[in-house]
């Protein structure tokens, strides 16, 4: 059984095979001659003779690899990582972000027009729209009172453009109280971090309480 995606090859004749594709388009090539054709299905039968008498132009192998990039971009999943802030309500000494925690700026309405536009410009350039990608929010730490209304912003920005899957990580200290809206933002998954027991966990995470696991 052939991979989802893929077609068989169909032999015509004397080594010419044809590839019949999406949008009204067919591969021919010859495993004599090595050379290959794509263009529309319509004109099939005069290239298999220029693929047969070496008057084709372009090396089969170049035509499938090109063929095979295009499969392999259009299945390939878009994610986009956004980190509106990088600041956080945690002082964990492990964390990667190091000194950027205790900055508590956070994206402005037009930093996140930019970001919309800019996921919007990348999907479109891979063959993608938003609908078809996968947003994840984190930071720092973006589900707490004073950061939400940047990830509300933003989800509601990407949504206007047509995005609909949406991911969060956090350290679950407020998700409680804001698990209500995230539902209703449509965030779908959520990464909590948790240590260890509470003991090993309130440790190695300064100024948390049991509070995180209770929301976990």
């Amino acid at each position: 059984m052939l991979p989802s995606g893929y077609t068989e090859a169909q032999l015509i004749k004397d080594y010419t095979h044809c590839v019949q594709l999406s949008g009204g388009e067919s591969l021919v090539f010859n495993l004599i001659t090595g050379l290959g054709w794509r263009g529309p299905a319509r004109q099939r039968v005069v290239a298999e003779r220029l693929v047969a008498g070496s008057n084709a132009d372009r090396p089969a192998a170049e035509v499938l690899d090109e063929l095979e990039g295009e499969f392999e971009k259009g299945r390939r999943p878009m994610s986009f990582q956004l980190i509106p802030t990088y600041g956080c309500n945690f002082k964990c000494a492990y964390c990667y972000e190091g000194s950027l925690t205790s900055e508590q700026y956070q994206w402005s309405d037009a930093d996140i027009e930019e970001v919309v536009s800019a996921c919007t410009r990348l999907a479109e350039d891979s063959g993608k729209t938003l609908g078809e990608c996968k947003f994840t929010v984190l930071g720092g730490e973006v589900i707490r009172e004073s950061t939400f209304g940047a990830v509300e912003s933003l989800v509601a920005g990407l949504k206007r453009g047509g995005g609909r899957t949406f991911e969060a990580v956090t350290n679950g200290y407020e998700l409680a109280s804001h698990a209500p809206r995230m539902k209703e933002l449509g965030i779908g998954n959520v990464q909590i971090t948790v240590d260890g027991p509470k003991e090993v966990h309130d440790k190695r995470k300064p100024f948390t309480d049991s509070l995180l696991l209770r929301a976990a």
